[in-house]
């Protein structure tokens, strides 16, 4: 996938794109780096995104994962292993003329989505909800990883999903697929399972790992108060 060929209002959808990852260009490159680290490692500057495509907004420790779930979706080189395009439309909503993508699997690791939703379990907003409740499209307690993934990769114009993204947890390192949608009809996927943070972790978007209040093992134990009689004599 790569670039814009579908318009729904303020949504994008995307282009079918089986070439080589483009190497990003200089101009945004900084802007890439600080929203995506976890793309550039080892020297890479090559994606499956250009400037046109909005990704997300910079987050912070769980959010980082949230943030880098999508940027691996959108723009990461090696895409072509763990995405499948399943429908495509050609209507008034096209532009150029050309077909855009309404449908795809992506495929995680169990792994992966397991320390994903741990990372977020108890870390709550400025208003007090927990963040997963928002996430999930439900109550924290109805909320699982599958419900989590199944939620936000439901085409909803409210939260910018632009189209139907069917997360796939596999405990499976390679699964065989078939498509009509690209060339190569026949081929081995292998699930996304990229590095995540903990919440008592800082990550590669923040310095600062969640507060105490929001993820117990970032609580650091205190000398216990003194029994009243150490006080008193």
């Amino acid at each position: 996938m790569r670039d814009i060929c579908g318009v729904d209002g303020e949504l994008r959808q995307n282009c079918r794109y089986e070439g080589r990852p483009v190497p990003i260009s200089l101009n945004v490159e900084k802007e890439y780096r600080d929203l995506c680290p976890q793309l550039f490692k080892d020297g890479n500057i090559a994606t499956c995104c250009n400037h046109a495509q909005n990704v997300v907004t910079t987050l912070p420790s769980c959010y980082s994962n949230f943030a880098n779930f999508f940027c691996q979706f959108t723009c990461s080189p090696f895409q072509a292993n763990f995405v499948k395009i399943t429908e495509m439309l050609n209507n008034s909503k096209a532009i150029y003329n050309e077909a855009y993508i309404s449908r795809v699997e992506y495929y995680i690791t169990s792994k992966y989505a397991q320390q994903f939703f741990d990372s977020c379990k108890n870390v709550r907003t400025t208003t007090g909800d927990f963040v997963l409740s928002i996430l999930c499209g439900t109550s924290i307690d109805n909320c699982t990883p599958e419900r989590l993934f199944k939620y936000i990769g439901t085409y909803n114009k409210a939260l910018n999903i632009p189209f139907i993204i069917d997360v796939i947890i596999s405990s499976n390192n390679q699964i065989s697929s078939t498509t009509p949608y690209q060339k190569q009809k026949q081929r081995l996927l292998k699930p996304m399972n990229t590095t995540t943070f903990k919440c008592n972790q800082s990550s590669d978007l923040s310095d600062s790992p969640c507060s105490c209040v929001d993820c117990l093992s970032a609580c650091t134990s205190s000398a216990p108060f003194p029994y009243l009689f150490q006080v008193l004599f």
